[in-house]
């Protein structure tokens, strides 16, 4: 089938969804038998084809959001993942350190920092404590945020995003690890687009390696 013909039978349905709001009740069935017709014919041809020609908006929206926690998690995961963990570490026993008076309990673990009171020393612990966290999470944010526009200005192939839409449609949901055959499918896919993310952002990808 030619893009002519797959071009056609997309309008072909496209229009005949909007007729299908509109029409008498007695044409309903007709305008019924069109849809399914033409989407029968796209139907057959992403099966042979392994591939969505049909994408609809939000499709296309799966995709991106797909791939750009596929990206994250392959390229940042770990460093995103060390930075959490030095700011849990911070938040549990950082403020240990500040004076017990003032702190403000709420139970035997849990309390406040009384800030306007603090005395000196306290307070300028209080305030590279502060330093620190805001620190580390602007480290992180600058990553995710440097990885989103990377993502964004990425031009996928039109076979990849296909096949992905295609293999959401089938199956769901997709998740990083699963040993059947779906999942070597699902995992082949994954490869196509870290390849081609990469291939576009080496530099990029060689600074956070």
């Amino acid at each position: 089938m030619n893009p002519l013909e797959i071009e056609r039978h997309k309008l072909i349905i496209e229009k005949a969804k909007e007729l299908h709001t509109v029409c008498f009740s007695n044409d309903n069935e007709t305008v019924a038998n069109i849809i399914e017709q033409s989407q029968n014919v796209l139907d057959a041809y992403n099966k042979e084809n392994l591939m969505a020609v049909d994408a609809t908006k939000i499709e296309l929206g799966k995709f991106i959001g797909g791939a750009k926690k596929l990206i994250y998690h392959n390229y940042i995961g770990d460093e995103v993942q060390e930075l959490n963990d030095d700011i849990n570490e911070i938040m549990s026993y950082g403020y240990d350190w500040i004076c017990e008076s003032h702190k403000i309990y709420y139970d035997e673990d849990d309390f406040d920092i009384d800030v306007p009171n603090l005395c000196n020393k306290c307070s300028k612990l209080y305030r590279t404590i502060q330093s620190r966290l805001k620190e580390l999470c602007n480290r992180k944010q600058k990553m995710y945020s440097e990885f989103k526009n990377a993502v964004d200005s990425t031009v996928f192939s039109q076979s990849t995003v296909n096949k992905y839409i295609l293999y959401l449609r089938q199956h769901r949901p997709v998740t990083f690890s699963d040993n059947s055959l779906i999942g070597a499918l699902k995992n082949a896919i994954h490869l196509e687009i870290l390849k081609e993310f990469q291939n576009q952002n080496q530099k990029l990808i060689i600074k956070h390696s």
